[in-house]
Order: structure tokens, then sequence, then C-alpha cells
């Protein structure tokens, strides 16, 4: 077998060319790994810009330790190898700061786009709730607002205080002309509504026929409010006064009465019905 022998020379040479090597593949992975930063994710991101920043630290020191080795102009110290040691030191120092700079710059920047990524997705869900929280509200308006209208559809009939008055001033200048009232005997909604109506009306003046509930069934279910009788004057009188229950005038309905009277005979000048509470659409 054939033995090679070598210089100290060449050994040192063959060394830095190793340690050469080794550097610029060092330099080129890192540099590769940095090219695909725009693919990282949040968590990988920062651990880059932390190890960037490890390794601009160390280069930087790195470097400061090859400049002071430089530093002596004494031709013995150049000769020795630490001084060679300084200027390898400050070459990977300097590699080291620049690739320590760009993987700070690349990471930070994948990092920032995540973060305005992240924020620019909060936001668009902030103004997607935002608009869905209008929309319900809108919604609960409309049900509040069709509860309103369905509570004022079966809410029961009452008088104002304008129509009581009304009804008290008809009963102190009817002269004692009688007025009968009458309502459906099931119908607790219209019997609450006529004994209303008959209380404005008691008067000293007046003479009411109470037929409240007496109204057993008729061939036709009325509704609304219905003023009858002779007497056009005290009809008349009467619908004014009730105006705002969108009174009609017309004949009482047809049906049985727990006091066997005819209500299609009139047994008063003026006779109110109440009818069923009429429910609009």
């Amino acid at each position: 077998m054939r033995v090679i022998n070598l210089t100290h020379q060449q050994i040192k040479n063959i060394a830095i060319a190793i340690a050469g090597i080794i550097l610029a593949i060092t330099a080129i992975w890192y540099a590769w790994e940095i090219s695909t930063f725009s693919s990282l994710s949040a968590s990988d991101a920062k651990w880059w810009v932390h190890t960037s920043e490890l390794l601009l630290i160390a280069s930087s020191i790195l470097l400061a330790v090859g400049l002071f080795g430089e530093w002596s102009d004494s031709e013995s110290w150049k000769q020795r190898l630490l001084y060679k040691a300084a200027k390898a030191a400050v070459i990977i120092g300097v590699l080291g700061e620049l690739l320590g700079d760009g993987g700070i710059f690349a990471a930070g920047d994948r990092l920032q786009e995540l973060e305005e990524s992240a924020i620019g997705d909060t936001n668009i869900k902030a103004a997607e709730a935002i608009g869905r929280a209008a929309q319900l509200e809108i919604e609960a308006a409309k049900l509040r607002a069709a509860n309103l209208a369905l509570e004022a559809k079966i809410a029961p009939r009452n008088l104002s205080p304008e129509m009581i008055a009304s009804l008290k001033n008809v009963a102190s200048q009817s002269a004692n002309r009688q007025i009968s009232i009458w309502s459906y005997g099931i119908d607790l909604e219209g019997r609450l509504l006529a004994t209303q109506i008959k209380s404005a009306l008691d008067d000293p003046h007046a003479s009411l026929i109470d037929r409240i509930g007496a109204m057993v069934s008729s061939v036709t279910p009325r509704v609304g409010v219905i003023v009858t009788g002779p007497d056009d004057q005290l009809v008349s009188t009467l619908l004014e006064a009730l105006k705002p229950l969108s009174p009609t005038r017309g004949p009482l309905p047809e049906g049985f009465t727990t006091y066997g009277v005819d209500p299609r005979q009139s047994i008063a000048p003026a006779e109110i019905f109440v009818g069923i509470k009429p429910i609009n659409p």
C-alpha cells in the first residue's frame, strides 16, 4: 500500500477547503430555507425569527472576535494559525450576519402577512356578525310589530274616555227615552263592552233596558256594534258617540233570547247590539 505523505501546509489547505465546502453548503441550505418562508405557518415563522436572531447575534460576536484578531500589524502574528482563524471568523461572521438578517426579514414578513391575514379574517367575521345581528334585529322588530298587531286584533274592545264622555252626554239629553243594550250570552268580550256602554249611559235622564247576554244565538252571527231603533235622532247620536268602534245601523239579528223577546221587533226608541269583535286580516 502506498502511503501519501502530506506536508503541514497541504493539510492546512485541505482543512480550509473542507471547511469552506461545509460553510458553502450550510449557507446554500439556509438560503434555500429562507426562500420557502412564504409557506411557513405562524409557529414556524416565529421559530425562524428567533433562530435568525440567535444566528445574527452569534455572527456579530464571531465577527468582532475576527476583527480583533486582525487588528495587529505584526508580521509574526500574521504567520500564526490564530490570525488565519481570525480572518475565517470575519468571513463566517459577515456571512452569518447576512443570512441572519435575511432570515429575520423573510420570516418577519411572513409573520406580518399571517397576522394581517388573521386581522382581515377577524374583521370579515366581525362584519358578518354585525350583519347577522342587524338582520336579527330587523327580524325581531318585524316579530314585535306582528305581535303588537296580533295583540291589537285579539285585545278586548274598550271605551275611551272621549267615548264615555260622549255617551254620558247622549244619556243626559235622552229625555227618558229608552235605550236597550244587547249582547250574546256566550261572548264574554262582547258582554264586557256592552257593560261599559251601559255604565256610560247610566244617567238619571236615561232609561236603560238591560239585555246584556240575552241573545243566546242568532241565525247568522253578527260582528261589530249595531245601533237601530225608530228614534232617528237618538240612533244618530249613539252612532256618533260610538264612532271609534265603527258601528253600523241595521236590524238586530234573528235568534233566540233568554227573555223571550223577538229582537226583530223594536222594544225601545234606540237599541245597541254588541256583536262579536271583528278580526281584520
